[in-house]
């Protein structure tokens, strides 16, 4: 438990200084150096560790004897294929994969209105549970977060090619085709018309590559090893923000002051019934529109008076904290995570890389 907590109170400390919320450049780079270094560096830690264990294998034996395409979405397969040549395999692809998971979080972090608070927000769940176990997911969000910092700006071409390169390491990052369509600067007929002609290209996509068989049987079953209690409460940590939306509809332009937040949250309040029939596909999406959950803790702050608001941030420090030493203790997932081990700390022979010899 002790590495965790460290993790985490460090940024914990940090989101305490009501007067020195910004990011810095530099203190930008320590946080990407401290969560790169604990998330891609990990040994042994997280419940997919197996998993890309021997996707790495497979991809290695499937370069000599077929298309490495076959095991992953295409960039996720290249960059397993790139960590076998590296000699020290899955660490490689980890570490690089935290590497843009932290550049996008931090990115999006210094867009909020009190980003230190906003990047503790994004630790105990996006970065403890999912970056430290869903890599693939995790790489996808970290490229979208790097737009998202820059959404208002940027050009739907723009934000078009990073959708169409997060998919390329998780297809299921194609639903922000769905965003594009309502922000494009038309009547509003035509832009649900857009949006709904982006669902349909994304399901056809999906068809194609085969990751629609691949999601059915995975997220959208019935059977037992689809289900997961854990589902539920991703999904809660995730809905519960976006609640604030109706419940407290005159402050929407304080919590949701930002449009892409604002069509985050109706998002995952549209999306949240089928959880009840499909948890675990609808808790893997709303993983995408969780920089909502940051932005609007950060900004809960300034609902308050400013003498207020030091008291406010240590009780929402206290609550992050809180939810991840939870999680650690009574998260049925957790028991991967123990012990944490890190790659710059253990002996040759210890090496899991997945490289086939």
């Amino acid at each position: 438990m002790w590495p965790y907590l460290a993790f985490i109170l460090f940024f914990t400390v940090s989101a305490m200084g009501v007067r020195r919320q910004t990011i810095s450049s530099v203190w930008a780079a320590t946080c990407f150096a401290v969560i790169t270094v604990f998330v891609g560096l990990r040994h042994h830690v997280g419940m997919d560790w197996n998993n890309y264990l021997r996707q790495m294998g497979a991809v290695a034996w499937s370069s000599h004897s077929g298309s490495i395409f076959d095991i992953a979405e295409p960039g996720y397969a290249l960059l397993l294929y790139i960590s076998s040549l590296s000699g020290i395999g899955i660490y490689f692809a980890n570490l690089v994969t935290a590497a843009i998971f932290a550049a996008g979080l931090v990115a999006f972090a210094r867009r909020c209105p009190t980003p230190r608070l906003a990047l503790l927000a994004g630790i105990p769940f996006f970065t403890v549970v999912v970056a430290m176990s869903a890599n693939r997911q995790a790489l996808a969000a970290g490229i979208l977060m790097l737009i998202f910092a820059h959404w208002n700006r940027a050009t739907p071409i723009a934000k078009l090619a990073v959708i169409a390169l997060a998919s390329c390491f998780h297809v299921s990052a194609l639903i922000f085709m769905l965003f594009v369509g309502l922000d494009l600067k038309m009547p509003k007929v035509v832009k649900y018309f857009a949006a709904a002609l982006a669902g349909v290209v994304i399901i056809y996509i999906l068809s194609q590559t085969g990751r629609l068989d691949y999601a059915q049987e995975t997220y959208l079953s019935q059977e037992e090893y689809a289900q997961s209690s854990g589902s539920y409460l991703q999904m809660l940590l995730t809905v519960t923000p976006a609640l604030a939306l109706p419940l407290l509809w005159r402050k929407r332009h304080i919590l949701f002051g930002n449009r892409l937040v604002f069509q985050m949250a109706i998002f995952a309040l549209l999306l949240t019934p089928l959880g009840y029939f499909f948890p675990v596909a609808t808790a893997r999406a709303l993983i995408y529109v969780f920089p909502m959950t940051m932005f609007v803790f950060s900004a809960v702050p300034y609902m308050f008076q400013e003498k207020n608001r030091p008291l406010i941030l240590l009780g929402l420090a206290i609550v992050f904290v809180a939810q991840m030493v939870a999680w650690l203790t009574f998260s049925a997932n957790a028991i991967a995570h123990f012990p944490y081990d890190n790659f710059l700390m253990i002996d040759i022979f210890e090496w899991e890389t997945g490289v086939l010899n």
